[in-house]
């Protein structure tokens, strides 16, 4: 099993909270950046989100 976390955005204008479909573990995100990432909320809403905007849910993945 690899354990692998889904990394969820809250909208800014509708509040939605969503997956951003990007899964790493929490090591391998420490190293990533997401400076400026432009993501489409489920309603429409096209916005820019940085490192400090994208939080975990657990999952766990067949490797």
């Amino acid at each position: 099993m690899v354990n692998l976390s889904k990394l969820f955005v809250k909208c800014r204008v509708c509040r939605v909270e969503f997956w951003s479909a990007i899964r790493c573990n929490k090591q391998h995100f420490a190293r990533l950046d997401f400076g400026g990432n432009q993501i489409i909320c489920p309603n429409g809403h096209k916005k820019r989100y940085n490192m400090n905007d994208f939080y975990f849910k657990e999952t766990e993945l067949s490797s």
